[in-house]
């Protein structure tokens, strides 16, 4: 930025202003940038929680008023600015009472498995985040990225996408078992696994959604079939997941075919010294090497008998041997050199060399060569090779010279990257003086460059080191690099802005980059929109948006440069979009993979938009009907100014623009998205439009531009203007419940037979029939969106509720695993007496939901009673009837003495129905119940419970006791009844009490048997027995008229406790002859038993007409009794004769007396009187 230079004056002025202002400040917050020091989640953070909320640190505290998140541009921006189902994100700041800690709370959870970039404005032209100082100092760049990536985690698992072979499958010899994953799993996660077990070499693909593995080693001879399974975890750690189709199947069965057997004989491809070679070292050894691995046991050496190898001439001495290579490589070694200047021969026999399946070599070998001369000693090998790498820390440094060397004549020196490690070092020999060993401390393993170099040396005649094999007799190699590479810098870097023809982007790393290795690196863009693409030069893409770099390597390979494919638009970059680069994979010369660093391995630059923003959708469509309170969205290709967009509706928006006139409004900021591509313009909700209609509105787009003043352009098909539609709210038509059909009712109110009922409307809110297990249809007047409407709520609660929605979402069946409560329905009582439903037990509200306009559901509750099936619980009770001033009522169930004019209470414990109640009498019972005409004095409350109480009376007396017996005795009435009662819900529920009870002694005594007093003789009284007690006072007798006379003497005498009265009288005269003497008396009305029952007893409705109690004596005359002194003799015979024979006439009581039936007795009379005058009939 260019500055002008102040008067010295006027600046040293400023400079004791800024002088001031710093020590003001000084003893406030700190003076420091403001920078963010973490955030959560961090950049490049992978599965990150949708729904947890952003929070950013700071090192200083930010100033309140700085945190404008109220439309675009804001001091942060998030892409995309969508959520989980296309919602619009919004933030609610919350900072932290010490100011450096801002919680981002999101309106919607962030879409699954999606990478959002959250930027936080650094420009000083924006609006940005301030220090909480005086100065207001603005967010700057800190080492955190202020371009933060983050992608939030994948809730669903990975899955097999394929796999060869197939379940079932053949897997040829040296061929590889081949998954692909639905995504990335976990390198350290991903186990192969085999029964029988079988070794595995196991490849991940860089993306880590290829896995290769080879069985190893080779199977044996015969085919081997095995089941394989996989077990692997993605990012967010959810296991790999198995299908049963047979490509995917996991785990799944393979037959791995068996390598060829090994029928081919060895054969030498080459050796050393070559075919008259001439010149040869005497101390050169012999090297074979074969077309394949051999058996170094199978070979015998030189000297030995039968050798497989023979030189002529033998130069005698220590042969030994080693294979080298992967085995196919002989090395002869001798101790004793060649015979200088002479022709040796070498020669092979066939067979004499076996390969590992035992093959002997298939064609004999003779080659001969010249040795040279003696020589200076020089150097024929090393150990490591010169240029090698990877040398490890403590690897041996040997030399192998031409022939052996003078002890103490070689020296040597070791530098590390020039720098001196080893002076003049003396050397180790081994036995025989031909290979040197040089110590040396440990060897740094990062990849340094070593210089060995032999300083000097000498044979054992003297001759000094000359150059050999070895230039310069120095040997150089690179230690092994086990320091991980790192990216030191990007360009463009984090959160930068470049313009779309941008050519190249590049990475500089901590050390040399192996070009033939893995340099792999993902580019596309946060939009999702295709690209960037890589210039063929530079890159191969292996997978969509997945290049491996092939060139733009610097010289020491530190540094790499991509050139970006032009576009024919002529365009490398994607205007206003924004490049997401990952750098997935780079390995240095030592296979180290590349390791996190300061800079982070994901970085993002946005591209400058420069074209004309576009109009890419404007919502509700044209002809839509939508919510109330729908708002209007417009997507742009890129952010517009709020200072020129206006637009035309009818309506209050106030909400989210500002009036201007008439029907003209101005977008606010706060209407704007984060990212400034997506307004969201809300309004006051629309009047509803009358049932049946719709309402239309309109809403057009008059002017907009981008903050460069292009204007507004609509994409093909996308309009300026809109007309949209509104009707009403949605209503709840009708709630039904299941009606039981057939079966009725089962136990505990439940449907006896779920499968057979009829929906039925819920008439009213006192319907007393609903099941307990009934499910409820709600039928709409709009179709709803499912997932905006809840489960009803009931009090009392009623939980475990599901929903099943019917075709076109106009209905919906709630069903709930707990039943309904049991319930019982309350009634009230009119003034008129009349006893009616209060209301319902149960309340059910429906109060969210919306229709697929996105109306609200006008709530609505409803009430109903559960089926009342339990019994209403019963007490029964008694008392005199008239006497309610004071006698309290008593239970009824075995009582005693219950008056013969009681009224029985019943109380329940819930509304009855009066007309449902019935008593009888019961087997056992001595009087039948129905017979007192049983009946409803009066329906009461009882207990605050409304018609719960049934005052019963009769029209007539119980029975008051009851005879049995021969003569009969009085006891008191027992009676055994059922009393059946009804509550007054509409399945008449009925309550049955069995109830035993006996009845006070109410009957008066009654005469039940007459006998003489002793052996049949009346004339010495009679036992009147009466059916219980009397009471003596009570008695009194009578002596009728219109018998035989008066009874003189007559009396009583109480016997048996009183229940038996013995009436006497005085001697009775002898009967006239002939003639009974019949005398009658009388107990008088009135007699009275011990309680006080009274004969007669106007009160006592069994004894109405009153018992008169006549008694009959009846004297019998004697017969033969002629004279009439009342007993039989002679003289009665004499007398009888006499009146045979005529002499004197007979009065009729003689003639009975007689037994005669004529006027006079005959002679068989007078006979039959003589017979028994002697006794002997």
């Amino acid at each position: 930025m260019a500055a002008k230079l102040l008067p010295r004056r006027i600046s040293g002025l400023f400079w004791v202003f800024g002088a001031a202002v710093l020590f003001c400040t000084s003893v406030g917050p700190s003076r420091g940038a403001l920078n963010l020091v973490s955030s959560v989640p961090a950049h490049a953070q992978q599965g990150v929680s949708a729904e947890a909320p952003i929070v950013l640190i700071f090192n200083n505290p930010v100033f309140p008023g700085s945190v404008d998140l109220n439309g675009y541009p804001a001091v942060l921006s998030l892409q995309p600015s969508f959520g989980r189902g296309g919602a619009v994100v919004t933030f609610s700041p919350q900072l932290s009472a010490d100011g450096k800690t801002l919680t981002l709370f999101h309106s919607v959870p962030f879409e699954d498995n999606r990478t959002y970039l959250l930027t936080l404005n650094v420009s000083p032209s924006q609006p940005c985040l301030l220090q909480n100082n005086s100065s207001r100092t603005p967010l700057t760049a800190g080492s955190v990225p202020h371009a933060i990536l983050f992608t939030v985690g994948d809730a669903s698992a990975p899955e097999i996408v394929s796999h060869t072979p197939a379940d079932g499958g053949m897997l040829e010899p040296g061929g590889a078992i081949r998954v692909v994953f639905s995504e990335m799993v976990v390198q350290g996660s991903l186990v192969v696994h085999s029964d029988p077990e079988i070794p595995f070499s196991v490849e991940l693909s860089s993306g880590g959604t290829v896995m290769t593995a080879v069985p190893s080693p080779p199977v044996g001879t015969e085919p081997l079939t095995c089941r394989i399974w996989i077990e692997a975890e993605d990012r967010a750690g959810h296991p790999l997941t198995s299908s049963d189709r047979p490509d995917v199947r996991n785990p799944w069965v393979v037959t791995l075919l068996p390598s060829a057997p090994d029928v081919d004989a060895p054969r030498v491809v080459h050796h050393i010294p070559e075919s008259s070679q001439r010149d040869v070292d005497i101390l050169a050894p012999i090297v074979l090497q074969f077309s394949e691995p051999i058996d170094i046991g199978s070979v015998k050496l030189p000297g030995t008998t039968a050798p497989a190898v023979r030189v002529v001439p033998n130069p005698g001495g220590v042969w030994s041997a080693e294979v080298a290579g992967d085995g196919s490589v002989l090395i002869l070694k001798h101790s004793v050199p060649f015979v200088p200047a002479f022709q040796h021969t070498v020669m092979v026999d066939v067979g004499a060399v076996k390969d590992k399946a035992g093959n002997g070599l298939a064609e004999p070998l003779s080659f001969s060569f010249w040795t040279g001369e003696v020589t200076p000693p020089c150097i024929l090998a090393t150990d490591p090779a010169n240029g090698a790498v990877g040398v490890g820390s403590d690897a041996n440094l040997k030399i192998v010279f031409s022939e052996p060397m003078r002890a103490g004549s070689v020296k040597a020196e070791l530098k590390r990257n020039g720098q001196l490690v080893l002076s003049s070092a003396d050397v180790s020999f081994s036995e025989d003086g031909l290979t040197a060993f040089v110590p040396h401390p440990p060897l740094i393993q990062d990849g340094s460059e070593y210089e060995l170099k032999i300083l000097s040396g000498a044979d054992l005649s003297g001759n000094q080191l000359v150059e050999g094999a070895l230039p310069g007799n120095v040997l150089r190699f690179r230690t092994k690099d086990l320091e991980r590479p790192v990216l030191l810098s990007v360009e463009p870097g984090n959160g930068a802005t470049v313009h779309p023809t941008t050519a190249s982007m590049s990475m500089a790393f901590s050390e040399a980059i192996g070009s033939a290795q893995d340099c792999v690196i993902r580019l596309w863009y946060l939009s999702g929109a295709s690209g960037p693409r890589l210039d063929a030069s530079c890159g191969e893409e292996t997978a969509p948006s997945t290049w491996k770099v092939r060139g733009g390597f610097s010289a020491d390979r530190k540094q790499v440069v991509l050139r970006f494919a032009v576009g024919t638009d002529g365009m490398s970059l994607r205007p206003g979009d924004t490049v997401v680069a990952e750098l997935l994979a780079a390995v240095d010369d030592f296979g180290n993979q590349l390791a996190d660093g300061a800079v982070p391995r994901v970085w993002s630059f946005k591209v400058t938009d420069t074209t004309a923003p576009v109009l890419l959708e404007l919502r509700p469509g044209n002809g839509e009907v939508v919510g109330l309170s729908a708002p209007v969205v417009i997507r742009t290709s890129k952010p517009l100014s709020t200072d020129h967009f206006r637009f035309e509706a009818d309506g209050d928006w106030s909400q989210s623009a500002t009036r201007i006139s008439g029907r003209l409004w101005k977008v606010a900021r706060r209407a704007i998205s984060l990212d400034g591509c997506t307004v969201t313009l809300r309004h006051e909700p629309f009047p509803e439009a009358d049932s049946g209609s719709l309402e239309e509105h309109s809403f057009k787009i008059v002017s907009a531009t981008d903050p460069l003043m292009q204007n507004l352009v609509a994409a093909p098909g996308v309009s300026f203007e809109t007309r949209f539609y509104t009707a009403r709210r949605p209503r709840i038509e009708r709630v039904e419940y299941q009606a039981p059909a057939g079966g009725g009712f089962g136990q505990e109110g439940f449907m006896a037979d779920p499968n057979s009922f009829e929906w039925r409307e819920l008439p009213g809110p006192t319907v007393g029939i609903v099941p307990r297990d009934s499910a409820f249809r709600v039928v709409f007047t709009e179709q709803m969106a499912p997932e905006s409407v809840p489960a009803p709520v009931t009090t009392p609660l009623v939980a475990g509720w599901s929903v099943e929605w019917e075709p076109g979402f106009r209905a919906a069946v709630f069903r709930h695993s707990e039943p309904l409560p049991f319930a019982q329905l309350r009634y009230a009582r009119l003034p008129s007496g009349e006893v009616v439903p209060a209301g319902p037990v149960m309340q059910m509200f429906f109060s969210s939901g919306s229709d697929f306009k996105g109306d609200s559901l006008v709530p609505l509750t409803v009430g109903f009673t559960p089926a009342d099936t339990v019994p209403p619980s019963v007490a029964v009770e008694y008392r005199r009837k008239g006497d309610a001033s004071g006698e309290q009522w008593l239970p009824l169930d075995k009582a005693e003495d219950v008056p013969v004019d009681a009224l029985f209470r019943v109380t329940a414990s819930e509304t009855l129905s009066p007309a449902e109640l019935a008593i009888e009498s019961l087997d056992g019972s001595d009087a039948d119940i129905a017979g007192a005409a049983p009946s409803v004095l009066e329906w009461l409350d009882a207990d605050g419970v409304v018609g719960s109480q049934l005052v019963i009376g009769f029209s007539r007396l119980l029975c008051g006791g009851v005879l049995f017996g021969d003569p009969p005795v009085e006891r008191r009435a027992n009676y055994r009844v059922s009393l059946r009662v009804c509550d007054a819900s509409s399945l008449r529920n009925a309550a049955v009490v069995v109830l035993s009870f006996s009845t006070e002694d109410a009957l008066p005594p009654r005469l039940c048997r007459i006998k003489p007093a002793a052996d049949g003789d009346l004339r010495r009284g009679v036992i009147l027995t009466y059916s219980e007690p009397v009471l003596s006072e009570s008695i009194s007798l009578c002596d009728l008229d219109g018998d035989s006379g008066r009874l003189d003497g007559l009396s009583f005498t109480v016997l048996d406790g009183g229940r038996e009265i013995l009436v006497g009288f005085a001697p009775l005269p002898p009967n006239p002859p002939g003639e009974d003497m019949v005398f009658q008396i009388r107990v008088n009305p009135g007699l009275s038993d011990m309680r006080g029952n009274r004969q007669m007893d106007a009160r006592l409705a069994n004894d109405p007409n009153g018992v008169r109690d006549f008694i009959e004596l009846r004297f019998p005359f004697l017969f033969g009794d002629i004279d009439g002194d009342g007993c039989f003799g002679i003289t009665d015979v004499l007398k009888a004769f006499r009146f045979f024979l005529g002499a004197g006439t007979a009065t009729p009581g003689q003639l009975r007396a007689i037994g005669a039936s004529g006027d006079r007795p005959s002679a068989s009379d007078v006979r039959r009187l003589l017979i028994r005058l002697l006794g002997r009939g």
